[in-house]
């Protein structure tokens, strides 16, 4: 006899009608085995194609911020070139505008002095008329180039 009062034939016995359960057992632990890696599977491809668009999307939205970033630069240019005279390249009657009222606003708000510096050129009409507009031109581009010279 062995210990715990069993023989071994008990024990032989035992084992024999554990075996169709420990089929069974392995069996499902197989069919377990096999989903988990067909899950696993499916996930790192979905992962895959998570991270190829997750990368086509960082590309363009790279692309979409230096094309912005353009777009501002293009706007900022425009502004200026709407601000200037294109004859001469002095800044127009907008900018006058724009800068006379920020000047205004800051005078209002800090008490700060503000000067304001206007040209006529008398009589200017006349050498149009005399001259011609061509010569107009070249005239009040010289009168921008002494202007811009001095200030």
């Amino acid at each position: 006899m062995l210990a715990g009062g069993e023989d071994l034939s008990a024990q032989v016995r035992e084992a024999s009608e554990l075996d169709p359960l420990k089929t069974l057992v392995g069996a499902h632990v197989e069919q377990i085995s096999s989903q988990v890696q067909d899950f696993r599977a499916g996930e790192e491809e979905r992962l895959r194609d998570f991270t190829a668009r997750n990368d086509a999307m960082r590309q363009r939205v790279v692309e979409l911020e230096r094309q912005a970033q353009r777009l501002r630069r293009d706007l900022e240019d425009e502004r200026q070139r709407a601000r200037l005279d294109p004859l001469t390249g002095l800044a127009n009657r907008a900018a006058f505008e724009e800068r006379l009222a920020e000047a205004v606003e800051r005078n209002r708000r800090f008490g700060t002095q503000v000067s304001l510096l206007l040209w006529d050129l008398a009589r200017f009409k006349a050498i149009n008329d005399t001259y011609g507009h061509l010569a107009g031109a070249r005239v009040l581009r010289e009168v921008a180039r002494c202007i811009k010279a001095r200030l």
